[in-house]
């Protein structure tokens, strides 16, 4: 823009000159002529880079609250293990055989989870043979004040199908809480009389009892066992047996509620 007023005597000036930095106008009363830098054009505004979180990112921050790593202790012997919550009582779902030690609970149980570490007893072990079980190798604990943020997972209601993408959070090697993708290899393998999930997701010893999670961060599987003999293959225990487990420990754990 430029003054179309003459500074020397008031008069009507007009452009007479420009050029991409600058544009020179004359007074039409006394012919003095003003130069006037050109203003930059306006930027247009620039839209944010989307923050949005996907896949594994996604499924991580939506879940770690519900995923806990374990440290069990029989005698001098120490256990890692997973687990995750279920319902919101400081109910959680880990493995038989992370809490117990040649069939017998461990000593102690502590829950790493939402950045504290508390406490847990057994609930109910899953292959108790005192009746309580259903010979899964599945265990219900409680944690002793679990953390407010702490929240109970959602399994999901779909169909899993093989190819489809998941991914398994939990306390790999006892080294603390990370994230492994994969795939469903087949949905429906029989191991050792027991239906089974196959993935060829990354698990290792300290996964035990730890959720799998689909693309929607619902569970489809509890970890369970890889074979030692073959490579890349683990198994988890399919949401609808976890689900059933869980519905026969609400005679034991009234205010469960899944």
């Amino acid at each position: 823009m430029y003054d179309k007023i003459c500074k020397t005597c008031g008069g009507e000036c007009v452009l007479v000159k420009e050029d991409a930095t600058s544009c020179t106008v004359r007074c039409t009363c006394c012919e003095n002529e003003y130069t006037y830098p050109k203003q930059p054009a306006p930027q247009a505004a620039v839209s944010p880079v989307s923050q949005k979180k996907e896949g594994g990112e996604a499924v991580f921050d939506e879940c770690i609250d519900s995923v806990m790593a374990l440290t069990c202790r029989a005698g001098n012997n120490y256990y890692a293990g997973s687990g995750f919550a279920v319902g919101k009582n400081g109910y959680a779902i880990t493995n038989t055989h992370v809490v117990t030690e040649n069939g017998k609970p461990v000593d102690q149980i502590q829950a790493y989870v939402c950045g504290q570490t508390v406490p847990a007893r057994i609930v109910v072990l899953g292959d108790d043979r005192g009746g309580r079980g259903t010979g899964e190798d599945l265990a219900l604990i409680k944690l002793s004040g679990a953390p407010a943020r702490m929240r109970g997972v959602k399994f999901s209601e779909r169909a899993v199908r093989n190819g489809q993408k998941l991914f398994v959070i939990g306390n790999a090697l006892g080294m603390g809480t990370c994230i492994t993708s994969g795939i469903i290899s087949d949905k429906r393998r029989i191991v050792e009389g027991k239906p089974r999930l196959m993935t060829d997701c990354a698990v290792n010893h300290g996964n035990s009892g730890g959720p799998v999670f689909d693309e929607s961060g619902e569970v489809i599987g509890a970890i369970v066992a890889g074979i030692d003999s073959a490579e890349g293959m683990n198994f988890a225990i399919p949401a609808d047996v976890v689900l059933a487990f869980l519905e026969g420990c609400k005679r034991f754990a009234p205010d469960l509620k899944v």
